[in-house]
């Protein structure tokens, strides 16, 4: 997800690189505070946090003869196998793509060097996400602050142009007009307009009720549940917000009006964390961070492992180029049989199967959709899979000879516009040099929902005429301007791509009750487990995925001495 939520009294300060936790938790802890919301420091905290460490779990080395199969070698999957590997068991991972590492993690590089590159899936990640630090730091990554906005940046709506200043007043005063808003919707500057809805429902439940956005639960606090039974509309609605003001805002905030029909929870869980505050990215690319996963798991000997002997390791094998296509629970006791064959398919090839101890499915739900499962897993887990919803999400780079957009003083940040592309995200790697004339990359299109669908569902030659007319109206550029800027397109429309089927869940209102929890919960007597962003409270983030895996891994280690004891 992509908006941003800023107050003048919560501004980020100038962030530093590679941030010790002290400072990241100084920074949380200050913006909370000037939220005043300092008592739900404790509890984001402890509830992002890894779970305990595998090896508090059972003895390294001690599982050996346990077979696990992993479906999906995205950063969940990859995150499953690297815990489960300290204590000794034989994993398989099953990963579709040959192509590239990384699932959802999507760096494309234009030049061999690598220093042109975009990114097509996940991008940032916050200072509150423990987990995601916890790997990043593990694994050595460097980290630097985000721009999340720049001032020079644009706001392009109903054909009117301004600058996204810090204050708002260029909105206010330019935008406003063009909507038929209410004497207090006039009177209330932005973004306050927007904000002050979010300060006000996270200011209807106490601490220990909020932390239940962080919480998987059958049933929650009746509170917290009439957070989750609203969408997004019927928050800005009951909250007081006219039909023309809730134009103006997702005018302004092209993805919030792409998902108005999700549950209002998702938005606010977001506020609650502080997720859009301080962000950070890995330089040189997110993929970094699947890569060294990739790397430590087909290292015989990984340093991520000290204090654990050499041989102690579980064996990781890597099927790249296999896809799974069945799960079944085997009539022999306490093993689930996978169906595979090679990808892309060729004449001939049949399929494959294999038997395992556990599995852990680290593939979207959209995906196990698609599979052959029987006996089928519990009605509800079947429900989930089959109801619960994935928005479209749809990207493309441009490959520019210079930065145009420098030359109109942006270093950064995004701009926002009601066309159909929604934002235009730049590259930073110039802010501190204010120097124009090379060549960068562009994120010329980001959108979400139906824009996705449309945009991306066009054929390619019409989408980079959309996309370039879009980005040079927003601009204030000559119809054609681009044409002999741009060099290299690369687009990449989620729903399409074959082992994604999906941007990222949204659970629409009132489905977190119906779905999450049990999207967590394992099937076949505790012999198949989930994990993925799906399974956890942090939809949409890396977090999330990273965090079910280690969960996911720890159950499996549980359950290990459970069977092993009972025979």
């Amino acid at each position: 997800m992509h908006y941003f939520r800023e107050e003048s009294n919560l501004q980020p300060s100038l962030d530093p690189e590679n941030p010790t936790d002290i400072m990241r938790h100084d920074m949380l802890y200050n913006a909370l505070v000037s939220a005043g919301r300092a008592d739900d420091y404790r509890h984001i905290v402890s509830l992002l946090v890894p779970p305990q460490d595998i090896t508090n779990c059972a003895d390294t080395g001690g599982f050996k003869d346990i077979k696990v199969g992993i479906i999906g070698g995205g950063l969940s999957g990859m995150a499953a196998a690297f815990e489960l590997r300290k204590l000794g068991y034989d994993i398989t991972i099953f990963e579709p793509n040959t192509e590239r590492i990384g699932g959802r993690i999507y760096t494309h590089y234009f030049d061999k060097d690598k220093g042109l590159y975009g990114e097509l899936g996940a991008m940032r990640f916050p200072i509150s996400h423990e987990t995601t630090w916890h790997y990043i730091n593990l694994f050595k990554l460097n980290t630097a602050p985000l721009i999340n906005r720049d001032p020079k940046s644009l706001i392009f709506v109903r054909n009117v142009r301004v600058r996204n200043d810090t204050a708002g007043s260029n909105i206010t005063h330019n935008i406003y007009p063009l909507f038929d808003l209410n004497l207090k919707e006039r009177s209330t500057p932005w973004p306050h307009l927007f904000n002050h809805i979010s300060d006000y429902y996270l200011s209807t439940l106490p601490p220990e009720i909020r932390k239940q956005f962080l919480t998987l639960m059958p049933r929650y606090d009746s509170r917290f549940e009439r957070i989750i039974n609203m969408s997004i509309r019927q928050a800005i609605s009951q909250y007081g917000l006219s039909s023309e003001a809730i134009n103006l805002i997702i005018s302004i905030m092209p993805i919030i009006g792409s998902i108005m029909d999700s549950s209002y929870e998702a938005t606010l869980n977001n506020d609650y964390t502080m997720d859009f505050l301080n962000l950070y990215y890995i330089p040189g690319g997110m993929v970094k961070l699947p890569m060294a996963f990739y790397k430590s798991l087909t290292s015989p000997d990984p340093e991520e492992y000290p204090g654990i002997p050499k041989e102690h390791l579980g064996k990781v094998t890597w099927k790249r180029g296999f896809a799974v296509y069945g799960i079944y629970k085997s009539e022999r006791g306490g093993k689930v049989v996978l169906k595979y064959r090679p990808y892309p398919e060729k004449n001939g090839d049949s399929n494959l199967y294999e038997n395992f101890d556990y599995v852990i499915c680290a593939i979207p739900l959209s995906l196990l959709r698609l599979m052959d499962i029987y006996p089928y897993f519990s009605g509800k887990k079947m429900e989930a899979i089959r109801d619960v919803n994935y928005y479209d999400s749809q990207k493309t780079l441009f490959l520019c000879s210079e930065r145009f957009w420098e030359k109109q003083g942006i270093y950064g940040g995004s701009s926002y516009t009601d066309r159909l592309i929604n934002i235009i995200s730049y590259p930073q790697d110039h802010a501190s040099q204010y120097r124009s004339g090379d060549s960068g990359v562009l994120l010329a299109s980001y959108n979400a929902g139906q824009d996705a669908v449309r945009l991306g569902h066009t054929i390619s030659t019409e989408q980079y005429r959309i996309i370039r007319e879009n980005v040079e109206q927003v601009h204030g550029l000559p119809d054609g301007y681009l044409n002999n800027i741009v060099k290299d397109v690369k687009t990449v429309d989620w729903v399409n791509e074959p082992w994604a089927k999906g941007g990222f869940q949204m659970l629409f209102s009132g489905s977190k009750v119906d779905f999450l929890y049990i999207s967590s919960t394992p099937e076949y007597d505790n012999r198949v487990f989930f994990a993925g962003e799906h399974a956890s409270t942090k939809n949409a983030w890396i977090q999330g995925s990273l965090q079910s895996a280690m969960q996911a891994a720890n159950s499996i280690a549980h359950y290990s001495q459970i069977h092993r004891f009972k025979l």
